[in-house]
């Protein structure tokens, strides 16, 4: 599952998933780039597979030093053929004794100078590329896209401010999204800790109370979160409806009383 809020520099990206090995596994990824966040494309409860695009970082600094790199290296490359030419020529006239042992060697080392400047041209360009390839943030496992997905009161809240919905339509419908990504969280630190609970061998009498009391509060804290928090928030809802009506009948109880006018204006 992935999983996170997306921000215009540090961009997690928490993947709750099961991997390759069948086992649950959280995956937090980040932008390996500064810049501006561009588009985001993904929505949460979405099903994604490894390497689907999640997100997309500014390109166009990064292309930019792609091109400039690619540019220098095609400049280099033009020197370096210059360079050749020039050795060949002064190797010819130095076989005839023409010029001297300076002239060719000079000629020599410019070759071998501009060789390294297009070496280190192609090392550029292949790290602008990579820095390009880093705007693009992908999916490193199979899972599914949550943001905040075990708060099921923020959902309720913005789908009741939102979208319109009352009390009791918007907490159900935050059931039924959150409750996948809520069991996925939950069982994936139970089985983290059901080795300590079953574990056997050499202390284990002393690692098992530990291993029982986390298996033991993740199952009563699970059977809360699902079935104690729409209890709660209709209540608190009720009573925040409660006090509504009261503020409004005391304010019809009790009008705002306007100072009397005087002078011209009275009359």
């Amino acid at each position: 599952m992935v999983a996170g809020k997306v921000e215009q520099k540090d961009m997690p990206i928490y993947l709750d998933g099961l991997g390759t090995v069948q086992a649950f596994n959280t995956v937090t990824v980040h932008t390996r780039v500064d810049g501006q966040l561009q588009q985001v494309l993904f929505s949460e409860g979405q099903d994604v597979k490894t390497g689907d695009l999640l997100a997309i970082v500014d390109p166009r600094p990064y292309q930019a030093a792609l091109d400039q790199a690619i540019a220098k290296k095609s400049q280099d490359e033009a020197q370096l053929a210059n360079a050749k030419v020039t050795l060949a020529r002064n190797t010819d006239l130095m076989n005839k004794k023409v010029i001297a042992q300076s002239d060719f060697d000079t000629s020599k080392y410019s070759v071998d100078q501009f060789q390294s400047a297009v070496q280190a041209d192609q090392a550029a360009i292949e790290s602008a590329r990579t820095n390009l390839d880093y705007t693009q943030i992908k999916s490193p496992i199979v899972g599914i896209v949550k943001k905040n997905a075990i708060m099921m009161v923020d959902f309720a809240l913005d789908a009741e401010r939102n979208e319109g919905l009352s009390p009791e339509e918007s907490i159900y419908q935050a059931c039924l999204v959150r409750f996948r990504p809520i069991m996925m969280t939950t069982l994936a630190a139970m089985f983290g800790a059901l080795p300590l609970a079953i574990g056997m061998g050499i202390g284990s009498e002393l690692r098992r109370p530990l291993g029982i009391a986390i298996v033991g509060g993740l199952i009563v804290s699970q059977i809360l979160t699902l079935y104690t928090t729409p209890v709660i928030y209709l209540a608190l809802d009720q009573l925040r409806q409660r006090k509504n009506k009261r503020t409004s009948r005391a304010i019809d109880l009790h009008p705002i009383a306007w100072p009397p006018l005087s002078g011209s204006a009275a009359r």
